[in-house]
């Protein structure tokens, strides 16, 4: 009875001790894997105006992101996450020029409130990244660059208004802005290329 009872503490010992080691395992594979905090992701962008190309920026307060990965690889946890972008949420710092971003431009497109995407993939040795962007109701492969500095990932891209078809929301802007837009030559011009870059944090 003693070997009985002695036999099974020792199996129900090694039960405890595999699981155990099991879940320490897992344990040390979770503390190597990289996810991302959300709330710390920032996106500003720059648009240029006048023919000197004078920059002026601003932000979207609202960018969600959806589907992030838990990955060893800190490339791996955008991949395939799916973002959106309040456009009502732009915030240059100006109201007023804010309200005819959001009126004038925005305004003039299809499904004019938001930008959606996907990110497709991060290409580490020519530390490129692929976008699947949507706005104004157009889909296009946007790419651009990427840096990793442990713990933040930047992303940069410069896009091209004219293939999303929103060169003539973009003329409405210019033309209610054409003063503000005026540079030393007194031509008005509101550049088609903008400028975007995300920051954001992967913590292990």
């Amino acid at each position: 009875m003693k070997y009985l009872k002695m036999k099974g503490l020792l199996v129900l010992s090694l039960f405890a001790f595999a699981c155990e080691s099991t879940e320490n395992q897992a344990e040390v594979q979770q503390s190597n894997a990289y996810k991302l905090v959300a709330s710390d992701t920032k996106l500003q962008w720059t648009a240029f105006k006048t023919m000197e190309k004078v920059a002026v920026s601003g932000t979207f307060d609202d960018v969600k992101i959806l589907d992030a990965q838990i990955s060893e690889d800190p490339l791996q946890v955008l991949k395939g996450a799916k973002f959106s972008i309040s456009t009502e949420t732009t915030n240059s710092a100006n109201p007023d020029r804010d309200d005819k971003i959001m009126r004038l431009f925005f305004g003039n497109l299809k499904f004019s409130n938001q930008i959606t995407g996907v990110v497709e993939s991060f290409d580490a040795l020519e530390q490129t990244v692929t976008v699947r962007l949507v706005l104004n109701n157009k889909e296009q492969t946007v790419i651009g660059n990427y840096q990793w500095l442990e713990p933040t990932l930047s992303l940069q891209f410069n896009l091209d208004l004219s293939i999303f078809e929103a060169l003539p929301a973009l003329a409405k802007l210019n033309e209610a802005c054409h003063s503000l837009h005026q540079g030393a030559d007194g031509s008005s011009k509101l550049w088609q290329e903008v400028e975007i870059f995300v920051q954001t944090t992967l913590l292990k």
